[in-house]
């Protein structure tokens, strides 16, 4: 009959505003959500207990910002402090049957997070337009691990089972740490002409520090002092507007990511299982080109489009050998995941390439394949690194500040004018997702990076 499973998610938020004059507008955002998981995967699929995880997970938080929105004849801007308050908690058995032992896993995480922010929108003249933000960020963590090895094949302690003495006690531990992150960014934009629009940016981002609640610490001492932030500075050129009569739009960019500190879960095989860890382990980077748009084939036919390059290294990796207890550089022995090792990528982010037809006359839709290279772009998961925005920050998610109006114009062909909202958002994506690590609190994900 299989496995019973619960999964319970709630929450509220408020928002009130305020205008006080033409110019200026406070906002208050105020939200809480709770959370509870009761399941068990069940990896062997037979009714032993082969390889079952029982496992539960909880977690509530509650946030606070204040805003104050600016709105000049020729610059826009938002201004204000965010507070979180969160804690997390879990706790799951690996239940090896064949060898008669259940190892559990549990604890949590209490976070207090505090942050000022601001951005800023300049319209120097009628086509030079500068973008300034910045972001401080403060992180309070206090984390608490607890991992042993029990005998008998079933659920231990830590997930309601019976009362038990460790066979082993692999981690016990609290401990608490801060971390705090000033992030930056700018931008400029010049209309070279009605048409063609060019851009330059630079931004910081900051991913804070945590406790791994897997970690061993009989197989890695190191995990009680818990892992440092990880930090990139990303670069960014780009040109996009019409052409060809106003029949194509299109964006592009050349993009260089710098990863410093890098977070990364690595597993690795022991005499008795799997040991998993998170690390800083080093340096890596990421760049490319991108290129996407619509062109407008007929009054009554579009095809879109988009194509990257990619390529993606780790300069440092630095991993600790379980067999000689010392870290070691081995940079030249992994690569990113969805990468090549040594060779870039090219790829198509959308699965097709589909002409539209638009008006009245119905000619269908007629898909072509468009996939020269499969490249898996993983879900993100709700927090993983943004190496562009330092307003909402990279780990709790802060105001995004609304696009300067557009100009809008008819047009004979049905193409706005103005500002581009071009369809296709992927190969922008897919370059802040190949290095993204498995995050370690509030952005959990399953993004394996490496491939080992």
């Amino acid at each position: 009959m299989g496995d019973d499973n619960y999964v319970e998610t709630e929450g509220l938020s408020l928002t009130a505003e305020w205008t006080i004059n033409d110019m200026l507008t406070f906002k208050s955002i105020t939200a809480r959500r709770d959370g509870y998981t009761d399941t068990v995967i069940d990896f062997d699929g037979t009714p032993s207990p082969t390889l079952d995880i029982p496992a539960y997970y909880a977690d509530d938080q509650f946030t606070q910002e204040f805003q104050l929105l600016f709105n000049g004849a020729r610059w826009q801007g938002v201004a204000g402090v965010y507070y979180l308050d969160s804690h997390a908690e879990g706790a799951f058995d690996t239940v090896l049957g064949n060898l008669g032992v259940s190892i559990g896993t549990g604890g949590f995480v209490d976070t207090e997070s505090y942050a000022v922010f601001a951005d800023f929108n300049f319209d120097l003249s009628d086509r030079l337009r500068v973008a300034v933000g910045a972001r401080y960020t403060e992180d309070d963590k206090t984390g608490f691990v607890n991992r042993a090895t029990y005998l008998g094949a079933g659920q231990t302690p830590l997930t309601g089972g019976p009362a038990a003495t460790p066979l082993v006690q692999n981690t016990l531990y609290t401990n608490s740490r801060s971390f705090s992150e000033f992030t930056p960014r700018i931008s400029v934009s010049y209309d070279l002409n009605d048409d063609l629009t060019g851009y330059a940016a630079f931004s910081q981002g900051f991913k804070s520090g945590g406790f791994d609640m897997r970690g061993d610490a009989l197989a890695t001492p190191d995990t009680v002092d818990g892992y440092d932030p990880e930090t990139v500075d990303s670069y960014e050129l780009g040109l996009k507007g019409y052409a060809f009569d106003r029949r194509l739009t299109f964006s592009s960019a050349l993009f260089y990511s710098d990863y410093q500190d890098q977070q990364v879960t690595t597993q690795v095989p022991t005499a008795t299982g799997i040991a998993s860890f998170v690390d800083n382990v080093g340096a890596s980077t990421i760049y490319g080109a991108e290129f996407e748009g619509s062109l407008w084939l007929t009054d009554f036919l579009t095809a879109n489009f988009a194509v990257g390059y990619l390529r993606a290294e780790f300069e440092e990796f630095i991993r600790y050998n379980l067999t000689t207890m010392q870290y070691e550089d081995i940079s030249d022995l992994v690569v990113v995941q969805n990468s090549r090792a040594g060779a870039a990528t090219w790829a198509s982010p959308g699965r097709t390439t589909c002409w539209t037809a638009t008006g009245d006359h119905p000619v269908g839709v007629l898909p072509r394949r468009f996939q020269p290279v499969r490249v898996p772009q993983p879900d993100p998961g709700p927090g993983g690194l943004r190496p562009g925005g330092p307003v909402g920050g990279v780990d709790h998610a802060g105001p995004a500040l609304a696009a300067r109006p557009a100009r809008q114009e008819p047009d004979r062909r049905g193409v706005p004018h103005g500002r581009l909202q071009l369809p296709g958002r992927a190969v922008r994506q897919l370059h802040q997702r190949l290095l993204r690590p498995a995050a370690h609190l509030d952005r959990s994900a399953a993004d394996a990076l490496l491939i080992v």
